[in-house]
């Protein structure tokens, strides 16, 4: 609060995630993210469920052969666990998470990934095997400021995206050819519900972007429903 005069009393509408680490639960010994993913098997759905937020310190990267599930554990006390995910800014990663050819990548329940502190040349998600977003995961707070990137950038023949539902939103785009989604080199999108809102791609390097899907190079949109 040093900013501020001393009569003034900020308040900050979106909390801070502190140091809270990249384990996946805050019990000792406890697997990081990454930790998580690595020793799945092949070939089998693994949920990982998190209890707390997380925050990274390299991309989490889903290795082909590997069927993830990303939820918060669930809650005797209460409807729902709320959790975040996002990177150490410090690090300035490149993405918060890729999905490699494949690679399966089920979000789902109260999550939401925050883009903030990822460099803004990179993309939130790079997807190019399969991913699935439920409800009701936000992906949102992502600047991107380099030309042919998305949010979510799906590229790739072999590369799926399906949103089920969950909102991609808030989202700023700030240079060319870009999109909240962005689906390319033959990639598929399929949206059978959620959002895509409240982004933004307005500045004067906005050439031939979207605030919502970017479609290149034969990339396929369905939209549902």
């Amino acid at each position: 609060n040093d900013a501020f005069p001393p009569t003034v009393t900020p308040t900050y509408l979106i909390p801070s995630i502190g140091d809270v680490g990249d384990t996946i639960r805050n019990e000792a010994n406890a697997p990081t993210l990454q930790d998580a993913i690595s020793t799945a098997a092949d070939g089998t759905e693994t949920v990982i469920q998190i209890s707390k937020d997380i925050k990274i310190t390299q991309p989490v990267i889903i290795p082909a052969g590997k069927a993830i599930v990303i939820a918060p554990e669930p809650s005797v006390t209460r409807a729902a666990n709320s959790y975040a995910i996002t990177a150490d800014k410090t690090e300035n990663l490149s993405n918060l998470i890729t999905v490699e050819e494949g690679a399966s990548l089920i979000l789902s329940g109260e999550l939401t990934l925050i883009g903030n502190a990822i460099n803004p040349q990179g993309t939130l998600i790079n997807c190019q095997g399969h991913l699935t977003l439920e409800d009701p995961v936000v992906i949102t707070r992502m600047k991107l400021e380099n030309i042919s990137k998305g949010v979510v950038n799906v590229a790739g023949e072999n590369a799926e995206f399906t949103m089920n539902g969950g909102s991609i939103e808030e989202n700023t785009i700030a240079d060319s050819y870009c999109g909240s989604v962005r689906v390319a080199g033959g990639a598929t999108f399929t949206m059978n519900g959620g959002e895509i809102k409240n982004n933004t791609a307005k500045t004067a390097d906005t050439h031939n972007s979207s605030s919502g899907v970017y479609l290149f190079d034969n990339g396929h949109f369905t939209m549902n429903g």
